[in-house]
């Protein structure tokens, strides 16, 4: 959602996944184990650093960590946005085990925790890696073209 020309407002589904990230030095294999759980995120992009915005392929099965063989390709990708240094998002996150063990129908955030919060990066995932690969770039053009405008803006 669009908040004004500079600004977007990501509301993410949810329950977000648990993501794991191998990383393999010296023939050892450790994990790097996300959970982004973000109700909503409001990005000024002129407040994002376009050189951190990244793509990693992840897992997210619960099963990942006992049948990955290097070389496997996680099922999901990840976009994280960084923001410039010394800025942080304004975040409303959830308890990601609270929002798991409610049932269907509807629920207030007090049930699941809701609470404002700052992050300095963020990811989300996508099950399709051309989607993600989309949004990265259109968000890349769009941070590019926001600051452009801030400087031109400029007295």
């Amino acid at each position: 959602m669009v908040i004004d020309k500079n600004t977007i407002l990501i509301q993410p589904k949810m329950p977000a996944p648990v993501c794991a990230l191998p990383k393999t030095e010296n023939g050892k294999t450790t994990w790097q184990v996300y959970s982004f759980p973000l109700a909503s995120i409001t990005v000024p992009l002129t407040e994002v650093d376009e050189t951190l915005i990244s793509e990693d392929r992840v897992f997210t099965g619960d099963d990942a960590q006992k049948s990955y063989k290097p070389g496997d390709v996680g099922n999901t990708t990840m976009i994280v946005i960084a923001g410039n240094e010394g800025k942080q998002f304004h975040t409303l996150i959830y308890d990601r085990d609270k929002l798991m063990q409610l049932g269907p129908g509807p629920h207030s955030s007090k049930e699941y925790d809701q609470a404002p919060d700052d992050t300095m990066a963020f990811g989300l995932t996508f099950a399709d890696q051309a989607s993600a690969h989309a949004f990265e770039m259109a968000l890349k053009n769009a941070v590019l073209e926001a600051k452009a405008q801030a400087r031109n803006e400029r007295p």
